[in-house]
């Protein structure tokens, strides 16, 4: 996928940063602060090897049925108007309804065939979700408190032109300092499908030179890196099938 961040205590507005490096336990550790997440409803060997990176790097396995990990006391903005960017790595299995990453009523969610935020109101602001299953795909998401019309979402590092796919957002929509990735806090039938890494949480929002920059410096001996989002495309595939798109 991308290079992991060097120095994440020095970054000033990471809230949070899951690696999920781990190779066993019920925990998963925030390489920025404090804010461990747990893992529930798993038994701890459902770290797997990663094909993001070379070398012995892990992520998380979630098994559709009822796994999920649970963050809290989060120091993001609840302020109206304020925005938190979340980006991870995802490898969808394509299960409807799932799930990858939600505070407690403001999430990202896959519904019908669509994939973008939902404020539990069985709505979608967002786009298709075609073409997003069975491969890792980078997500970086936006959300603005109080108006969800401002939020961006970023799917391999390209801005998405989004829309009111179905039905209509609460209007009160806001994150909050609990989060939950691979599932929901309190719905218990949309679980997650798939594989997640790198999770990383931010108070503001991100540019797409910020989201772009934070990954793999441009060079041509990194493109050998896998998945990787470098300043002119990146890297996709699965197992030992690997394609570099370039950006447009």
């Amino acid at each position: 996928m991308y290079r992991e961040l060097t120095n994440p205590s020095g970054e000033s507005n990471l809230v949070a940063y899951y690696k999920l490096n781990e190779t066993s336990g019920t925990s998963a550790a925030d390489s920025k602060g404090s804010y461990t997440g747990t893992l529930n409803n798993m038994a701890g060997n459902e770290w797997v090897t990663s094909p993001a990176f070379f070398g012995p790097k892990s992520c998380i396995s979630f098994d559709g049925v009822d796994d999920k990990i649970s963050l809290s006391n989060l120091n993001v903005s609840t302020t109206s108007g304020d925005k938190t960017t979340v980006e991870f790595w995802m490898y969808w299995d394509g299960n409807l309804g799932d799930f990858p990453f939600s505070f407690d009523a403001y999430d990202l969610w896959f519904y019908s065939s669509y994939f973008g935020f939902n404020t539990f109101n069985t709505d979608v602001y967002g786009i298709s979700s075609a073409g997003l299953s069975n491969k890792w795909v980078h997500v970086a998401a936006i959300f603005n408190n109080g108006d969800v019309t401002q939020n961006v979402l970023y799917i391999n590092g390209v801005e998405q032109s989004l829309s009111q796919q179905t039905g209509t957002p609460s209007g009160t929509e806001v994150v909050s300092t609990t989060a939950t990735i691979g599932g929901h806090a309190t719905d218990n039938w949309n679980w997650f499908a798939g594989e997640i890494d790198e999770i990383r949480i931010w108070n503001g929002a991100r540019t797409a030179a910020e989201i772009r920059g934070k990954h793999v410096p441009h060079t041509h001996r990194q493109r050998k890196q896998p998945f990787g989002l470098l300043q002119h495309g990146f890297w996709q595939g699965h197992g030992s099938t690997r394609f570099f798109h370039q950006w447009r």
